[in-house]
């Protein structure tokens, strides 16, 4: 019976953030679009061709987004030890490159902007290895809006 308990306890807590409601702040969808403007024109700016938008990305960019808001911090793992290559693969992403950024910023800062101004997360935009992105955004505490990006190029 113990044991039964712990298991039973160990995937409420794997599943838990699958059960979790995810708020997006008003404007997603324009928030994202615009984002998706900004990251494709520093590529293009640097002889790059553009990223193609991937629902399967993007569907693991989001849901990481929210996890992020709900445990209210940033991380590249998830709160049940996920790593990106196996919430790609969870997706469905079948993927020969992949690469990650996050962050948390306030309402009304551009995330784009951030990301470039950072060498890391710039070196993930220029990545000449992807071709794909995903980009991900909800709402955490104190009105915080967690991103992720998630590009990829598929096998």
């Amino acid at each position: 019976m113990k044991r039964f308990i712990s298991l039973c306890f160990a995937l409420c807590v794997i599943a838990l953030p699958a059960w979790a409601a995810c708020t997006k702040p008003a404007g997603t969808d324009q928030r994202i679009a615009q984002t998706m403007t900004q990251i494709n024109g520093y590529r293009q700016s640097a002889g790059l061709p553009a990223l193609a938008p991937n629902p399967k990305l993007a569907q693991a960019a989001t849901a990481h987004a929210c996890d992020m808001a709900q445990m209210r911090k940033l991380s590249h793992k998830g709160s049940n030890g996920s790593t990106l290559p196996q919430r790609v693969k969870a997706q469905g992403y079948r993927f020969r490159v992949i690469n990650e950024n996050v962050g948390d910023i306030t309402p009304n800062a551009a995330i784009g902007p951030m990301w470039f101004a950072s060498p890391g997360h710039k070196a993930n935009i220029l990545d000449r290895g992807i071709t794909d992105l995903g980009l991900g955004l909800a709402l955490g505490a104190g009105n915080r809006h967690y991103w992720v990006m998630v590009g990829g190029r598929s096998k």
